[in-house]
């Protein structure tokens, strides 16, 4: 809130633009942002534009359509049977 609040807090609703969203984005990502952070901000922009237009302060959400950032998805090692069955022996009960 406090990144998005500092964005978009100047500004009256109705005069925030798709533009104005894509342009936090790029702003929040050069600063160093992780994609899962831009992510939940961008989220949470989105409904927060849209209680505007269930408000009837917009007729349209400007963030509708802005694309989140694609997250990569942390690779697990699977254990193979004869491990877990290690695993399971030399822990305490």
């Amino acid at each position: 809130m406090k990144h998005l609040k500092t964005y978009f807090g100047h500004k009256e609703i109705a005069l925030i633009k798709r533009r104005d969203v894509e342009q936090y984005v790029g702003q929040r990502k050069a600063a160093g942002a992780m994609p899962g952070t831009l992510n939940r901000e961008l989220s949470c922009l989105k409904n927060m534009l849209r209680k505007g237009i269930d408000w009837e302060y917009l007729e349209v959400n400007p963030a509708w359509g802005v694309k989140q950032q694609r997250e990569e998805v942390p690779e697990f090692e699977i254990l193979y049977e004869e491990e877990a069955i290690h695993l399971i022996e030399v822990c305490s009960p």
